[in-house]
């Protein structure tokens, strides 16, 4: 944590390296410890990436879970596997 241990969730992002391509950036999870356990707050980082929504301020030992679009991996390996038949295609056309 950075400015005497005062950090957000877009700068924590932003030290993470973003969100990769495929996350679910709108079922993103918070949670965050107290006495009892952890509590769990959908967050739309979505949203807050865009300026609609608040950016939250972060506390040790909070925890920013953003899973993977199930629809975004699909198309992702879709994509990959149409790019590799096309290149076999052209390699073999031109040999």
């Amino acid at each position: 944590m950075q400015d005497n241990g005062h950090i957000t969730l877009l700068q924590a992002l932003a030290q993470a390296g973003g969100a990769s391509r495929t996350a679910s950036a709108n079922n993103a999870v918070l949670l965050r410890k107290n006495e009892e356990g952890y509590t769990r707050d959908k967050i739309r980082l979505g949203k807050i990436s865009r300026g609609q929504d608040q950016d939250i301020p972060l506390h040790a030992n909070d925890i920013v879970f953003v899973p993977n679009s199930r629809m975004k991996d699909a198309l992702r390996e879709t994509q990959s596997v149409a790019n590799s038949i096309g290149a076999a295609s052209i390699y073999a056309v031109v040999h």
